[in-house]
């Protein structure tokens, strides 16, 4: 760090370009960039370079860039599609049941033929509660999707 340190009211007036400069930002003390950091409106940009800084003067240092974004009501939405997964995923342990007790029944009637079916049954149901598991699961990932969605509509309308 160079004798020429640049205060608060320095650093405010700058414009955006030089707030993400390095050697800028070398010029500022740390309790400065903290409090640039918490207290002034900055711009994502000129906040990310703050933030990088302070990573690398303090390497334990952690900052979420949106704290005003709270748990929003997009994590409560679809409820139906939630719980079809939730019936999806319970079909497919339902499955894997009836499978292993059919192929079961079918394997301990003693003949060749019923053995072959058993062994086609439990991988047809096998299948299907695979297939129910994927499908379950791909409705969940696309209701997480969304709700990130909003979440980062949300970032993008606060700033």
């Amino acid at each position: 760090m160079s004798d020429n340190i640049i205060s608060i009211a320095e650093f405010s007036t700058m414009p955006d370009d030089l707030k993400r400069h390095p050697d800028v930002l070398e010029n500022v003390t740390t309790g400065d960039l903290k409090t640039l950091l918490s207290e002034y409106n900055l711009s994502p940009m000129a906040k990310n370079s703050i933030i990088t800084e302070l990573m690398n003067r303090e390497p334990g240092f952690k900052h979420d860039l949106y704290p005003e974004i709270e748990e929003s009501e997009a994590d409560k939405v679809y409820p139906a599609l939630n719980f079809i997964a939730f019936l999806l995923k319970f079909a497919g342990w339902v499955y894997i049941i009836i499978a292993f007790v059919s192929a079961a029944k079918l394997f301990s009637s003693g003949s060749e033929a019923s053995a072959v079916i058993g062994i086609l049954v439990l991988a047809g149901a096998l299948f299907l509660a695979l297939m129910s598991f994927a499908i379950a699961e791909t409705i969940k990932v696309f209701t997480d999707i969304s709700s990130s969605a909003f979440k980062i509509l949300q970032c993008i309308k606060k700033n």
